[in-house]
């Protein structure tokens, strides 16, 4: 089975435009993982692009796809229809593929039951008064013309549609089809002709999803969903397809829609950059030095970067049994000094790879913590036994709870660092 990508910057610069993520640099972090994790199961994985995407992805950041193809450079489409060029890509396949969205990561490779199939996507989508509202934008339009079948789906209680994050299978003349259906709609409805007011109405899930599930449900075609159930349209939890912490543990994430701005998920896509393809990392922070100048000039750059990739792996401290917790040696993140204190609170600030410079606030529990390290690093183990002292009688009870949420607020801001001995 053939992946396939769709990298279409409808003459945006991919250093400037952000595409949905709170900053360019998050969006080139995606795709790096995108493709770098689909690399890791299959040999072919080929990317649709234009010449600006081109230049990015391939000559920049050296990105290991085993085919490019050029396509878009003179492609009539408004940016915001930008599904479109998604439909372009389908069009031109001749053989099975799977296409894949550069907001996806496949820790994991997918079933042959999925490689498999005549038709795949996502998973099946159950339209609520999301899908509606928008289906009444468009419907505002009393000249805007819908075949049908589509007409007749639209009166269902609940709109068609399937989410085609990942989208494809073995059945190309169907696909073939689907797409010609999305072609003759957007070019009989003239909505790439910014002349026209209705080609202003964002519509792309109704002609990427929506005609895709109706036409199918129309000639009784079974669509293989990769999910293994429907989602309701707004259902997508950051925790269901988002939590990167968990990134060995999961077939797939998707980090769509309004996920994109959010900054913990950001925060957690960069660290497990960092973590799993380092090199990739830095080419990405070396193009956009402004949000990294604190440390990719240092003379201490390697030995920063190296505790930042320490950091990212905080979670396998977190997440593991107690007494596994003991075999971690704990230390001070070298990188990390006093800034001010305020409000009886002491905040501190790290050199870090991230752009992001953030004082981060700590209590007396925190100060003690890292005035033991301070003397030298320790096994978890000897840790607590040092900590447990400082702790008034009262408070002794509680602990195992409190040591456990200060070390996980401590690792996850950088403040200090866990890494497991081996032997």
């Amino acid at each position: 089975m053939k992946i396939i990508q769709t990298f279409w910057t409808a003459g945006q610069d991919p250093l400037k435009h952000s595409f949905g993520w709170t900053h360019p640099e998050y969006n080139l972090m995606s795709w790096a993982l995108s493709c770098l994790s689909l690399r890791e199961h299959y040999d072919e994985v080929e990317l649709y692009t234009d010449s600006a995407g081109y230049h990015i992805l391939i000559e920049v950041l050296q990105l290991p796809y085993t085919k490019v193809h050029v396509i878009f450079d003179d492609f009539q489409c408004l940016p915001h229809h930008w599904a479109l060029s998604k439909i372009k890509t389908y069009s031109l396949q001749t053989e099975p593929f799977l296409h894949i969205d550069g907001d996806i990561y496949l820790p994991r490779p997918l079933p042959e039951r999925v490689l498999n199939a005549p038709l795949v996507a996502q998973n099946r989508e159950i339209g609520t008064g999301y899908y509606k509202n928008m289906m009444n934008r468009i419907l505002e339009f009393p000249d805007i013309h819908l075949p049908n079948y589509i007409v007749n789906g639209l009166s269902e209680e609940s709109i068609a549609s399937y989410n085609m994050g990942i989208f494809g299978g073995n059945n190309i003349p169907f696909i073939h089809d689907y797409c010609r259906e999305v072609f003759s709609f957007m070019d009989e409805n003239s909505m790439n002709d910014k002349e026209h007011e209705r080609s202003h109405v964002d519509c792309n899930v109704f002609f990427e999803q929506v005609i895709f599930a109706v036409y199918s449900d129309l000639h009784h075609k079974f669509v293989y969903s990769v999910l293994g159930k429907p989602m309701i349209d707004e259902g997508y939890m950051g925790k269901d397809f988002c939590a990167l912490k968990d990134y060995e543990e999961k077939q797939f994430f998707h980090i769509l829609g309004g996920h994109k701005r959010n900054k913990g998920i950001n925060n957690m896509l960069e660290r497990t950059l960092i973590r799993l393809y380092p090199s990739y990392y830095k080419r990405i922070a070396n193009v956009f030095p402004d949000r990294h100048n604190e440390w990719i000039n240092s003379e201490e750059a390697e030995e920063i970067f190296m505790t930042e990739r320490l950091i990212s792996s905080a979670f396998k401290f977190i997440d593991v049994p107690p007494k596994e917790q003991d075999r971690f040696v704990i230390k001070n993140n070298p990188y990390v000094k006093k800034v001010y204190y305020s409000r009886n609170k002491l905040f501190l600030r790290r050199t870090r790879t991230s752009h992001i410079l953030e004082d981060v606030p700590i209590g007396k529990l925190a100060e003690n913590i890292i005035a033991i390290l301070s003397e030298k690093e320790l096994l978890y183990s000897e840790l607590k036994k040092k900590t447990k002292k400082t702790f008034a009688r009262k408070l002794k009870k509680r602990f195992d709870k409190i040591i456990e949420d200060e070390m996980t607020y401590l690792l996850y801001y950088g403040v200090i660092t866990a890494e497991c001995i081996t032997n």
